[in-house]
């Protein structure tokens, strides 16, 4: 758990805490699955995604989250074709006691 050194305060200079975050990830479905397990016109042989982000800690009790994410597929769409990438913007509040 993150704690700032000093909590979020206007006027008082404190900025509570930030944190840059960042991940990769990616999926390959093994060749045997299709079609067997997954029909190839409808589903992605693999997709890569990743995301950027930043928290901001105002206190030991309060963090606000915002995200970016995208992911690429290869395959997934008619005909074979690739489907489309996907692009989100995620945001979060959270609150522990």
């Amino acid at each position: 758990m993150v704690k700032p050194s000093s909590a979020f305060s206007p006027g008082k200079g404190g900025w509570g805490a930030w944190e840059l975050v960042g991940r990769y990830g990616e999926l390959d479905v093994d060749r045997a699955a299709f079609p067997l397990f997954a029909d190839p016109v409808a589903a992605a042989r693999s997709a890569q995604s990743w995301t950027v982000g930043v928290n901001w800690y105002l206190n030991s009790n309060l963090k606000l989250v915002a995200n970016y994410l995208q992911t690429s597929f290869d395959g997934g769409a008619a005909a074979g074709a690739d489907r489309e990438t996907e692009k989100a913007v995620f945001t979060r509040l959270q609150v522990a006691f």
